[in-house]
């Protein structure tokens, strides 16, 4: 008869799982990812380094865990910007979601730096180029409804622009997101990536495309 661990024990090997992984994503987003190790990992859990691999076979599974985590929160949060029906039309609902993006990562800067440039080592690079995919498909289908309704360039790709949208947005925030800029500058970033995220669109027209400053 195949052993089945009880469900309050289940229960808490469950709960100490998230708490390894919230506590990992805690130690990233204060010291990027060269301060997770399996030792504070562990010790910030209350639990020892040995008990921490009950939970995850490696420090990069752990790592990688808390990198598909934080990322598929940002996903979530641009996407349902981009889908803001208080915006009139799909071109103020781009810069409102770049903005809100660009935002996220200035006021949460190093957890954004390690999503985004940090070295990495392999695992979590190939995670990385995943979502670089994801952000793209968000914003392809958002430049794909601009063209049909008229608001941008239909002598494009949707794909290729979004990609070239991500990879824009992601550069423009590399230096100073390892810079630790604030203040005039963060204000600064955050125009920038709105106005060159609509020129990758392809945009029709230059009228103003207020932003919304979210957390």
């Amino acid at each position: 008869m195949v052993y089945r661990p009880p469900v309050a024990v289940l229960e808490r090997r469950a709960e100490l799982r998230e708490c390894l992984v919230a506590e990992a994503t805690a130690i990233v987003s204060r010291q990027g990812w060269a301060g997770l190790t399996v030792t504070a990992a562990a010790a910030a859990a209350g639990i020892s380094a040995g008990a921490l691999y009950k939970h995850f076979p490696s420090k990069a599974s752990l790592a990688t865990e808390v990198f598909n985590r934080a990322a598929g929160r940002e996903v979530e949060v641009l996407a349902t910007a981009l889908a803001d029906s208080s915006y009139p039309d799909v071109v103020s609902r781009l810069a409102n979601g770049v903005a809100t993006f660009a935002w996220r990562a200035v006021r949460g800067r190093q957890l954004a730096y390690s999503l985004i440039a940090e070295p990495v080592e392999p695992p979590i690079a190939d995670a990385r180029l995943a979502l670089r995919r994801r952000y793209r498909d968000v914003f392809a289908a958002v430049i794909a409804e601009g063209i049909e309704r008229g608001e941008m360039l239909d002598s494009q790709i949707p794909e290729i622009s979004a990609a070239a949208l991500t990879g824009a947005v992601a550069e423009l925030l590399v230096g100073p997101l390892s810079a630790a800029a604030s203040g005039p500058a963060a204000e600064l970033i955050v125009g920038q990536a709105s106005a060159i995220a609509l020129r990758c669109a392809g945009v029709l027209g230059t009228g103003p495309h207020n932003d919304r400053r979210k957390s």
